[in-house]
C-alpha cells in the first residue's frame, strides 16, 4: 500500500509542478490500479485483505474515468473511503502506511 500511495502522491505533486506530463500522470494512476489488482491475486491460503483490495478495485472500476482521462481520481472522498478498511487493518497490525515524497522536504 505504501508503494501505491507513494506513486499516487508523487504523481499528483509532480504533475501540479509540471515535472511530469499529463500522459505520465495517467500512466502512474494506471499503475496504481494495476497494483491494487495484483494484490487481489493471492491464493485462497494467503487471503490477507483480499476482500478489501477487491473492494477498492470495484470502486475504481465502478466510477467513470475522470475529466483528465485518468482511470480514477485518488483525491475523491469515495476512493479514500474505499481504501479506509485497508488503512485501518494496517494500523491495527502496527504496519502504518508511509509515503515517500520525491519533492519538497
Amino acid at each position: 500500500m505504501s508503494t501505491i500511495d507513494t506513486t499516487l502522491q508523487n504523481a499528483r505533486q509532480d504533475h501540479s509542478l509540471g515535472t511530469i506530463t499529463a500522459e505520465q500522470y495517467l500512466a502512474l494512476v494506471e499503475s496504481a490500479y494495476t497494483g491494487y489488482r495484483s494484490l487481489t491475486a493471492f491464493p485462497e491460503s494467503q487471503r490477507g485483505l483480499r476482500d478489501e483490495f477487491e473492494a477498492v478495485v470495484e470502486y475504481i472500476e465502478a466510477n467513470p474515468d475522470t475529466a483528465s482521462g485518468a482511470r480514477f481520481d485518488p483525491t475523491t472522498a469515495g476512493y479514500q473511503e474505499a481504501r479506509l478498511p485497508i488503512m485501518e487493518a494496517c494500523r491495527s497490525n502496527l504496519s502504518e502506511l508511509a509515503i515517500f515524497s520525491t519533492t519538497g522536504g
